[in-house]
């Protein structure tokens, strides 16, 4: 930490939360994939995020659900302690089950990292187009 800067390691931190990590995506996912049945609907308090593997998980569930790869919300709840942020979700839309199934592959999945890595939180809407792209141009087999 620079001494004139003590804010600097916060930010830091702060970095590391929010950039993309396709890992983390893939493993929830796959989760949801295995546990949800498409009807009931799932839920997760997301108010204490105090570690830092929590604040991961409930970034990368926000973007899935905007991206509409993950079919669910978030909301805020008034209760007795106040209020509370929770994510509700159903299961995987049909592009999650794409996107998915475009991560199975390792070889592929390697390959489509970089590019949606290069592309941002845009790209990840596209890894079932790019995953087909990659196949057909026998990029990777």
């Amino acid at each position: 930490m620079e001494k004139d800067k003590p804010w600097a390691d916060e930010y830091k931190i702060k970095d590391i939360i929010m950039k993309l990590d396709l890992d983390v995506i893939k493993e929830i996912l796959e989760s949801i994939e295995k546990d949800c049945d498409g009807i009931s609907r799932n839920k997760i308090n997301i108010t204490d995020r105090s570690l830092l593997d929590e604040k991961k998980k409930a970034y990368h569930f926000r973007i899935l659900i905007e991206g509409e790869i993950i079919d669910g919300e978030i909301r805020d709840v008034s209760s007795f302690d106040g209020r509370e942020e929770w994510i509700f979700y159903k299961g995987l839309t049909m592009q999650g089950h794409q996107t998915l199934e475009s991560m199975r592959n390792d070889t592929l999945w390697n390959k489509l990292k970089d590019i949606v890595l290069q592309a941002g939180v845009g790209g990840l809407k596209q890894i079932p187009s790019l995953a087909i792209k990659l196949l057909i141009s026998g990029i990777v087999k």
